[in-house]
C-alpha cells in the first residue's frame, strides 16, 4: 500500500498511507490529509492511486507543489520521491512502483528549482549589506522640529551668557 511518511517535524502523523483513490492534501479540516502549516494552502494538491500508479497533482496553491525540488503542475510519484508542500516535505512510498526518477512536468510549466526559505537558524540574523535603493524621505515636521531644536538651543546659549556676564559683575 502507498503510503506518505511526513519529514517535517512537528506536523503531527509521521504516515500516512494512500488508499486507491483521490486523496487530497492541505491545511484545511476538510482534506484527507490535513497538515497544519501556514505555508501549506488549504487545498494544496492531490494524489490520485489508479491503474498501479500514483499521480499528483497542485490544486493551484500559492507556495507551489514540488516534487525532487521541482516545480510541478501534474507529476507521476516514483518510490522514495521527495515531495515539498510549502515548508514541508514528504517522501512518497511504494513498495510496488518502480524506483525514483525525475519528476515528469506538464509541458509548458515552470521546471526550475525553487530556493528554500529562510532556515529557523537564520532568523533574527542581519544580511551583510544593507538594502539598497530606499531613499531617506524628510517631511516638514522633521525641518520644523530640526529649527526649534536650533532655535531653542541658541536662546539657551544667549541665557547662559547674559547670566554669566552680569554674575560676573556683582
Amino acid at each position: 500500500m502507498p503510503k506518505l511518511i511526513i519529514l517535517t517535524e512537528g506536523i503531527g502523523k509521521r504516515e500516512v498511507e494512500l488508499k486507491p483513490g483521490r486523496t487530497t492534501i492541505g491545511r484545511a479540516e476538510d482534506n484527507d490529509v490535513v497538515l497544519p502549516d501556514p505555508s501549506v494552502s488549504g487545498h494544496h494538491c492531490e494524489i490520485v492511486i489508479a491503474d498501479g500508479q500514483a499521480k499528483i497533482r497542485d490544486l493551484n496553491s500559492t507556495n507551489g507543489t514540488l516534487v525532487d525540488e521541482v516545480q510541478i503542475t501534474e507529476a507521476v510519484l516514483r518510490s522514495g520521491q521527495t515531495i515539498r508542500l510549502g515548508m514541508v516535505e514528504l517522501r512518497f512510498e511504494d513498495p510496488t512502483a518502480p524506483q525514483p526518477q525525475q519528476a515528469v512536468a506538464r509541458p509548458g510549466s515552470r521546471t526550475s528549482p525553487l530556493p528554500r526559505g529562510v532556515n529557523l537558524g537564520e532568523i533574527g540574523q542581519a544580511r551583510s549589506a544593507p538594502a539598497k535603493g530606499f531613499e531617506r524621505r524628510t517631511s516638514k515636521f522633521d525641518r520644523y522640529f530640526l529649527l526649534g531644536t536650533a532655535i531653542v538651543m541658541a536662546l539657551i546659549v544667549v541665557l547662559l551668557i547674559v547670566i554669566f556676564k552680569y554674575a560676573g559683575a556683582r
